[in-house]
């Protein structure tokens, strides 16, 4: 199958890249997490934004390697060995001995109820909007992954802040018409289920061009979609595209990124899923519906096509409508996607997604995992 033949290709070209294992331990000397990369750099500034743990390290330690090969080799050895506190398990399918194989957040939750109490006292006061969420994760010394965790809980289950930070006041927060769109909006009377042998998920374009701080903010998500895919052998697609010279988006907005080799690279945290992906669709267009892939959805028996990925307001959500209009039911994850050009577009795209394929097509996170985890075969 051609998309095989790119998943291959892709593979070969990672297995080329000089690669590092690093090491990144407390104050203490704890180890803290083990893993493998060709850009430390990037690497970092990725998980400095949503890795719950970062505000902990005190120390690295890089070695390099030859091949993607030879890193992952020492990686998974120091992880069974070494035994870290958080790690990448997932990369690892015989490893059963972990001390925490999905360890949780234990920083969001005291700054929720601060935060939460400080909004109760009236201060800030409503109208106002929040610090952003470098500057909570700097006056509260906690990780901006968990000041996301933390702003997330005031959105969706205390409805005390809208999505860009606002307090609401007081006699609103459960009746307020936006709060109310971000919520889930699927009706319980209607929860329709997802049969993981007819149901794939589409991650669409997260790739290091499109990843920035506007949107690193969805790759959480997306890699608790892909292990929860991988967790009942669902299939799962990945999409690039390539900014071709002479394209509409050079003639016409003068837009000319998206074509070096580095920009059009999956984002590093995805690279471990792609060996069992059922295709790579490489593309220059924003919507995923190329000929091929039209055909391998349809050979496939896919009927419903769960979407995540950057950006929601250009080709997650032209690929939503198209899986529309090509007789595949689509489904947005709403905290799995996000717009390299920030929220504004992000949630343009969703009440847009809502008006034109239905405002139960947009689902969080929990309730596809939890959907998609009720269709797997006892």
């Amino acid at each position: 199958m051609p998309e095989k033949k790119v998943v291959n290709a892709y593979n070969d070209r990672l297995e080329q890249l000089r690669t590092a294992v690093y090491r990144l331990y407390d104050a203490e000397g704890g180890l803290l997490y083990v893993g493998m990369t060709a850009n430390p750099e990037q690497r970092f500034d990725e998980h400095s934004r949503y890795k719950f743990w970062w505000h902990l390290i005190a120390k690295t330690d890089l070695r390099w390697f030859d091949s993607r090969s030879e890193a992952a080799a020492v990686e998974a050895e120091a992880i069974r060995s070494e035994q870290p506190i958080y790690d990448g398990t997932g990369r690892i399918k015989d490893w059963t001995n972990a001390k925490s194989q999905r360890p949780e957040d234990p920083f969001w939750r005291p700054l929720a109820e601060l935060l939460t109490t400080q909004i109760e006292n009236g201060s800030p006061p409503a109208g106002t909007r929040l610090p952003t969420p470098r500057a909570l994760a700097r006056e509260h010394n906690v990780s901006i992954a968990s000041v996301g965790t933390a702003l997330s809980w005031l959105t969706y289950e205390r409805r005390a802040i809208r999505r860009d930070r606002t307090v609401l006041p007081l006699h609103s927060r459960c009746a307020d018409g936006l709060a109310q769109s971000q919520e889930s909006p699927v009706d319980a009377g209607k929860a329709v289920g997802l049969n993981p042998r007819s149901t794939a998920l589409l991650v669409i374009d997260v790739q290091q061009g499109f990843v920035n701080e506007r949107s690193s903010g969805a790759l959480p998500g997306i890699v608790r979609l892909l292990q929860g895919w991988r967790e009942v052998g669902a299939p799962v697609v990945f999409s690039r595209f390539h900014n071709a010279e002479g394209s509409p988006y050079e003639t016409i907005t003068g837009w000319t990124r998206l074509r070096s080799a580095e920009e059009q690279a999956l984002a590093e945290d995805l690279v471990p899923f792609v060996a069992d992906a059922a295709a790579v669709v490489d593309k220059s267009q924003s919507t995923i519906f190329t000929p091929e892939f039209a055909a391998l959805a349809r050979e496939s028996g896919w009927t419903d096509l769960v979407l995540c990925g950057i950006d929601t307001d250009a080709c997650v959500y032209d690929s939503a409508i198209s899986a529309y209009h090509s007789g595949h039911r689509p489904w947005i994850v709403t905290d799995a996607c996000a717009s390299s050009g920030g929220e504004r577009y992000h949630d343009a795209a969703l009440l847009l997604a809502g008006r034109n394929i239905g405002r139960g097509q947009l689902l969080s996170s929990d309730d596809v995992l939890a959907r998609i985890a009720e269709g797997a075969p006892a």
